[in-house]
């Protein structure tokens, strides 16, 4: 490789890196119990037995606003709303039974899995809000993929919980018959960053207005005021 390349160093062969790829695991099927629920809908149907107990792909979609009733949705686009959504998956009704309060509503069991995502701390910890409304998006058929309001629950037992990353460690990789030290533009940016944080100024007076890239001669020894985390501006 060259120096113009810009590449960081050469080497002969990388150990590691032609293998089976490491795929992502299966997902597992969890178990979910609404608590106190009002079921509708599809979800009604498969609890009375006038439908199918696959009720497809479930939206669990936070109430975060005080006072407002849960079944009542935001308008579109809320971020709010968007913010406490969870996916499952696939979901199976496995049991019901009444709710333990004496309230005439239900609580649902069900199978499925999350669809990975960042919402609620990947799935770990449990939204602020006054409860939960459920959408069916995709029919047990699978012919129609409009959203179906599925009722409303209290909480959801077994949902926010910590999970093993998706994408295992993948295999370690070493370099071979490396040459030592960096080249080409990486040691150019790398040489400008001092061990305390600081920067160093590439060119002209003023230490912290350069917008030259790649440095037309090496770096002088002015420094910065910018923060270890800041580096000095730089059009790319």
């Amino acid at each position: 490789m060259s120096h113009e390349s810009g590449s960081a160093t050469d080497c002969m062969d990388i150990d590691g890196i032609f293998v089976d790829r490491v795929f992502p695991a299966e997902p597992q099927n969890e178990r979910y119990t609404r608590v106190n629920c009002a079921p509708s809908g599809p979800l009604l149907a498969a609890i009375d037995g006038t439908g199918p107990a696959w009720v497809g792909n479930l939206i669990v979609e936070g109430a975060h606003v005080p006072g407002r009733p849960v079944n009542e949705s935001c308008e579109p686009g809320c971020k709010g709303c968007f913010d406490t959504m969870e996916e499952l998956l696939d979901v199976r009704v496995v049991a019901h039974r009444p709710a333990a309060d004496g309230s005439g509503l239900f609580d649902i069991g069900l199978e499925g899995h999350r669809r990975e995502g960042d919402n609620n701390q990947g799935g770990a910890v449990a939204p602020a809000v006054f409860g939960y409304r459920l959408i069916v998006w995709s029919a047990a058929d699978g012919s129609d993929p409009e959203e179906a309001p599925a009722g409303e629950c209290q909480d959801v037992a077994g949902l926010f919980l910590d999970r093993p990353a998706s994408w295992p460690p993948g295999p370690p990789l070493r370099l071979l018959g490396c040459r030592p030290g960096l080249i080409g533009l990486v040691e150019a940016e790398l040489a400008h960053v001092r061990v305390d944080g600081t920067v160093t100024n590439w060119a002209g007076n003023n230490p912290c207005s350069d917008t030259s890239w790649p440095p037309a001669r090496p770096p002088s020894v002015r420094t910065c005021s910018t923060s270890p985390w800041t580096r000095a501006s730089r059009s790319r």
